[in-house]
């Protein structure tokens, strides 16, 4: 997450809001004056099953950088970005990861760049029968606005064999706006990546949420592997192992774990078939202390169909 405004003395409430599961990595905004707001931040959060290479992050200011493993077998170095009006500084320190060739590693950025690049900066492509030349595919894009920084950052991405997904990837085709402030909106957050890793992005797509001015980009690379599937069992025996635990379904369990059998086991098989009941008990307690029951929660019907018209309101 990119332009947080978090301070350091904020970053207690924050975290209590942020999802759980999750190994957090923060990056204080900073205050340039006195009087006034905090500018920038940022904040990366990796969940906690996936395997992180120790030793393998490194925070710089606008820079934060992590290696995981997802699927259980392919390497990526997510790297984020904000830039605010130091685009020069931002590309060179970025370089140095992106020239780092490790073999087997896919590095994928994304973040504020702040700069508009127009339909420029699309997919480099190389011409192997003459002599590798390389040129650069055009992006559709709903901005067609290009300055002085996208100018740079398309240049730089060029000389580097890289180029923006967005407008050029599933999901993305027509390169929908990334941002909508008071002058109108613009696209400034970019997901960016060389052949390698566009070839691993399954779709891509911009977020139509109203808490910010920029809408957040959620990316899908394939991966599945035994990563996943570690984490659906996990996931999955967590939520069905949950239990009615009010008064009531205290008394229902009981009555459904009744008496254990009296029979000779080994530890290991008195504990599977004590696990097993406990199991059992709690599928029938929470069966039947849920049915007809409904709680009652302030997010309704009512909530949806208004943020539904919120966003409607916002793309038009």
């Amino acid at each position: 997450m990119s332009e947080t405004w978090v301070e350091k003395k904020e970053w207690g409430w924050v975290s209590s809001r942020l999802p759980k599961g999750y190994i957090w990595e923060v990056q204080w905004a900073r205050r340039e004056h006195k009087k006034g707001r905090a500018i920038g931040g940022m904040i990366m959060g990796v969940r906690e099953e996936l395997e992180a290479e120790e030793g393998e992050e490194e925070k710089r200011e606008g820079v934060m950088m992590k290696k995981v493993k997802i699927g259980g077998t392919q390497w990526w170095r997510i790297i984020g970005v904000y830039v605010n009006k130091d685009i020069d500084r931002k590309l060179e320190e970025l370089k140095e990861w992106i020239d780092d060739r490790e073999r087997g590693v896919r590095v994928i950025v994304g973040g504020d760049f702040n700069a508009r690049t127009g339909r420029e900066g699309g997919e480099i492509w190389e011409d192997k029968d003459e002599g590798g030349e390389r040129g650069v595919g055009s992006k559709k894009s709903k901005d067609s606005k290009v300055n002085a920084d996208g100018k740079k950052l398309c240049g730089y991405l060029e000389e580097q064999g890289w180029g923006i997904l967005n407008g050029n990837v599933k999901g993305d085709e027509e390169g929908e706006w990334t941002y909508t402030g008071g002058k109108g909106n613009s696209v400034i957050d970019y997901i960016i990546g060389n052949e390698e890793t566009r070839e691993k992005v399954e779709k891509m797509k911009v977020e139509g949420r109203v808490e910010s001015d920029h809408h957040p980009i959620t990316v899908w690379v394939s991966g599945g592997g035994i990563g996943g599937e570690r984490r659906r069992k996990k996931f999955g025996e967590k939520r069905g192992e949950r239990g009615n635990w009010t008064e009531e379904g205290g008394k229902a369990f009981i009555k459904n774990f009744g008496k254990g059998e009296k029979k000779e086991r080994s530890m290991d098989e008195d504990w599977s078939y004590l696990k097993g009941k406990i199991k059992e008990a709690i599928r029938k307690t929470r069966k039947r202390g849920e049915k007809g029951e409904e709680k009652k929660r302030w997010w309704d019907e009512e909530c949806r169909e208004e943020k539904s018209k919120v966003r409607k309101e916002l793309r038009r």
